[in-house]
């Protein structure tokens, strides 16, 4: 079998299990996910990003958004698609090139 095929075949294995595995792990964890800390204590969230904002300013509060937003199950689910799409482009990129030595 040729480096092609086999790259192209490992491509096509790590794009289908980094989706599978997306897929899986959203289902877990959105089935047992527990309630958000605004729904449990209703504006938290709005008088913490004050206090942030008093303490660190804009950014110190942008970052705790987007760690909030990241730590969302469909925010991990894409985070471990998108990993395995990359790993498996390059697998795709490498079997272009692996069978003319002289692209490198």
């Amino acid at each position: 079998m040729k480096p092609s095929v086999r790259l192209r075949l490992a491509g096509r294995i790590v794009l289908a299990c980094g989706v599978g595995a997306a897929i899986l792990f959203y289902w877990m964890r959105s089935r047992n996910a527990a309630p958000e800390l605004d729904e449990l204590a209703a504006g938290y969230l709005k008088a913490r990003d004050h206090q942030l904002g008093q303490l660190m300013g804009p950014l110190g509060v942008t970052l705790t958004q987007w760690m909030d937003v990241l730590q969302r199950p469909l925010s991990e689910a894409i985070m471990i698609a998108a990993g395995g799409a990359v790993i498996a482009w390059a697998c795709f990129r490498l079997a272009e090139t692996a069978d003319e030595p002289e692209k490198w």
